[in-house]
């Protein structure tokens, strides 16, 4: 589950939830202090603006020769991050993010009044037009393909669209890449029947989904997913019968269909962790591989996001299944599983992603493989496991502006 930052505004990434990048006319003015996400010539993009000269910075998009020397040579003070597709709110912003000044009361979680109509864990929302979207997941006896949704105005009045995914589907990749959303891998059977499909709806309408025909290089699913640069990566995962993984798969922005190994990998196999794009670095905190669950924290270059190291830091405990969000200078790990499911919150500066403590706040309680997201003045975690069964519950907390 399946979440990208700039240095400047401390964003970054947690995994599930999407909406319309908006594509690009002529040219853009991002205003000072503000970010924009602009889509052109079938590449995505996150301005921010943080220019010294505190004035609005003209964005040219008209042709794609001038979007690519603007993206290669920004103007001082303004920083380019790559659209982590399938977390982008109405607003630009990523919707495990919000960025700027912000702060959160980790021991605020609450259970709200509503709930989704099918209790669902491993399943990812996105943002889209008005609304939230959750697609598929695992309900414990069964992977069901149906899709609910509930409007960003109330985010806690969910309904069953009566629409459905080409099959039943969990444990996938979600990203909007120009003007679709797609899933990517997943399994279709409790714990087997691991898949390297590739689906996709129009985000014009979301709840009309096909089957691409086209496939991963691999069955794949647990995998974490990020779009830099000029390409969409899936990071690890599982398998199926071949376990955890460290191979690194690519496909051009351009082309999310067309899939290949880079043959590179990550330090080691893993699967179930979270990932984060904060400044130029990728992240990739915790996870398992099939034996144990990790405390580590590795990561890569923006500019080589296939070269990956080891950073020796760890966060408090090994987990997976931990869903991830990023408040203002935060970047925080809500729940997961260590061989128990745990309601534990851990936080880290973006300005040191590394550098990780334990809040000694709790989330209402026990949960994971579930999806976070913000929406409006709260984040949410939308259903999920809590170690004996699958719940259909939301839990928020409120998000304040400082």
């Amino acid at each position: 589950m399946k979440k990208q930052l700039s240095a400047a505004l401390t964003s970054v990434a947690i995994l599930s939830f999407i909406a319309l990048a908006i594509e690009a006319s002529d040219n853009h003015t991002v205003n000072h202090g503000a970010n924009q996400t602009i889509t052109a010539h079938s590449v995505c993009q996150r301005v921010t603006n943080n220019s010294t000269t505190n004035l609005s910075v003209y964005v040219p998009t008209q042709t794609s020769a001038e979007w690519q020397s603007f993206r290669d040579n920004p103007p001082s003070g303004v920083n380019m991050s790559s659209c982590v597709s399938g977390w982008k709110t109405d607003t630009g912003e990523e919707d495990w993010l919000i960025t700027g000044s912000y702060t959160h009361d980790s021991s605020g979680w609450t259970t709200a009044a509503g709930t989704i109509p099918q209790a669902v864990r491993q399943a990812q929302t996105a943002v889209i037009g008005d609304y939230v979207y959750l697609f598929g997941g695992n309900i414990g006896s069964s992977i069901v393909s149906g899709i609910y949704r509930a409007p960003l105005s109330n985010p806690t009045s969910w309904s069953n669209t009566g629409a459905s995914l080409p099959g039943p589907l969990a444990h996938y990749q979600l990203a909007v890449i120009g003007d679709y959303v797609y899933l990517f891998g997943g399994y279709s059977t409790v714990g087997v029947n691991y898949r390297n499909v590739i689906y996709r709806a129009p985000l014009s309408n979301p709840t009309s989904w096909s089957n691409t025909g086209a496939v991963l290089p691999v069955t794949l699913g647990q995998s974490h997913l990020a779009v830099v640069g000029n390409y969409v990566y899936l990071f690890g995962g599982w398998t199926g019968s071949g376990g955890s993984t460290n191979a690194i798969y690519r496909a051009p922005i351009s082309n999310p269909t067309t899939w290949s190994s880079t043959g590179k990998t990550l330090p080691s196999a893993v699967n179930g962790g979270q990932l984060a794009v904060i400044g130029s670095y990728i992240y990739l905190f915790g996870g398992f591989n099939g034996a144990t669950y990790l405390n580590t924290i590795y990561r890569a270059s923006t500019a080589d996001p296939t070269t990956w190291t080891n950073t020796g830091a760890t966060i408090p405990a090994g987990r997976n299944a931990t869903s991830l969000a990023v408040i203002g200078d935060k970047v925080y790990l809500f729940g997961g599983n260590d061989g128990s499911y745990r309601r534990t919150i851990y936080s880290a500066p973006t300005s040191n992603p590394t550098s990780w403590s334990n809040t000694g706040s709790l989330l209402p309680v026990n949960n994971g493989s579930a999806a976070a997201t913000i929406i409006g003045n709260y984040v949410y975690i939308f259903g999920g496991y809590n170690g004996s069964s699958v719940v259909n519950t939301i839990y928020r907390a409120v998000i304040t502006p400082i």
